[in-house]
């Protein structure tokens, strides 16, 4: 299914042409500074309440399957991989934290989608579920299955993690260190995923979410340099190996625990898709606004937007392939990059409000008569916000 959608993505985005007056990017950035605490203030009370509509927080650090003595095991890791200084404590510390710039858990709310989908489709009254099974309107099942999806996530962020060691021999032993560390708590994480999957006893759901460690894998390793692809593309199959596989196959394999129709499934697939997708696109462009470095950065659908304008649709103009490469030389900027700049902003936007759209007619289409309003309507406030504050 991923195939066709990314198949079906245009070779570039429609061309606006800013016809607004253009303000210097240092004015601009101090006015963007100025609403980013009001942002995180809406996006973190959005969080809390959805939070309240599951039951509990879904966070790491609340997952209900790593107790006692796991919990002491896995911090003793973390505790010497901190001690190594390993470049990997700071994505751990943003997984399991937020700073003062960053919305609340924008990198971790996985589980959080998982169990409001959950509870968003209800529980069909044909299943014969004993009510100490349900809690808040969602099944146990779907709760481990929300606790396996974070564990799958963060364990291959930690993956991703590992350097490599022949591009720093000043400091070889103990990076090595670090490494060896990394890759034992990510498989543990990933062990302990897989063995409560396994729990579950549902052979579709262990199928969807094996395809899920399997995108992720192919994510890492599948670079072709020759790949005659435009950047967008490309964007788009990163996204969906680092986490829109993970939340939208996981929102099915909620609906296959409470045996929902095949179409409802679907619906379900496709709304936490392209939900996933416009919450990528929404931190994107809210961290252009308070850096616009962000544009240098190749995980950024910004660097993909720009590259497939700049490099690929025309011949390379030397100065605007300088302007990336020589992107914090803020002394060069000119009215003609902040041109670009907007009208990059407004192409990106365009592509938001896309995906936007066809998550909120796929979450009209969810609705049904087993259907717990306050989790609608918790879904409906998520995206309201990232539209809001775009």
């Amino acid at each position: 299914m991923i195939k066709n959608l990314i198949s079906s993505i245009p070779n570039s985005v429609p061309r606006r042409i800013s016809n607004h007056n253009v303000y210097s990017l240092s004015l601009k950035s101090m006015l963007y500074t100025s609403n980013s605490n009001q942002v995180n203030k809406e996006w973190t009370k959005t969080l809390n309440n959805a939070e309240k509509v599951v039951g509990y927080p879904t966070s790491f650090l609340n997952l209900r399957y790593l107790v006692s003595d796991e919990v002491a095991n896995f911090a003793n890791l973390l505790r010497k991989l901190m001690k190594t200084k390993h470049p990997l404590i700071n994505m751990a510390r943003k997984l399991i934290s937020y700073g003062e710039n960053e919305p609340k858990r924008s990198l971790q709310i996985n589980g959080l989608l998982v169990l409001l989908i959950a509870k968003a489709a209800g529980i069909p009254k044909k299943n014969r579920f004993l009510d100490v099974e349900i809690s808040d309107g969602i099944h146990s099942s779907q709760r481990c299955l929300a606790e396996i999806s974070e564990m799958i996530y963060m364990g291959s962020m930690i993956h991703k993690g590992i350097l490599d060691l022949n591009k720093n021999q000043n400091e070889f032993n103990e990076l090595e260190q670090g490494n060896k560390l990394a890759v034992l708590c990510g498989d543990y994480l990933l062990a302990n995923a897989c063995t409560n999957l396994a729990k579950l006893k549902n052979t579709q759901v262990v199928f969807l979410m094996s395809q899920v460690i399997a995108d992720i894998s192919q994510g890492i390793f599948d670079e072709d340099p020759s790949s005659k692809i435009t950047f967008l593309k490309k964007w788009y199959e990163n996204i969906n190996s680092k986490s829109s596989s993970l939340v939208s196959n996981s929102a099915k394999s909620a609906m296959l625990l409470v045996s929902h129709q095949p179409d409802l499934q679907e619906i379900a697939w496709n709304f936490a898709f392209h939900l996933d997708i416009t919450h990528k696109i929404w931190s994107d462009l809210y961290h252009f606004k308070q850096d616009e470095s962000i544009l240098s950065n190749p995980d950024s659908i910004l660097n993909a937007v720009y590259r497939d304008k700049y490099e690929l649709k025309s011949p390379i103009n030397q100065e605007k392939k300088s302007f990336i490469s020589n992107w914090f030389d803020y002394s060069k900027k000119s009215i003609d990059n902040n041109l670009i700049l907007n009208e990059l902003f407004e192409d990106c936007k365009l592509i938001f409000q896309k995906h936007y759209k066809i998550a909120w007619t796929n979450l009209d289409q969810l609705e049904n008569e087993y259907s717990q309003k306050d989790a609608i309507l918790s879904l409906r406030s998520i995206l309201s916000v990232m539209k809001s504050t775009v």
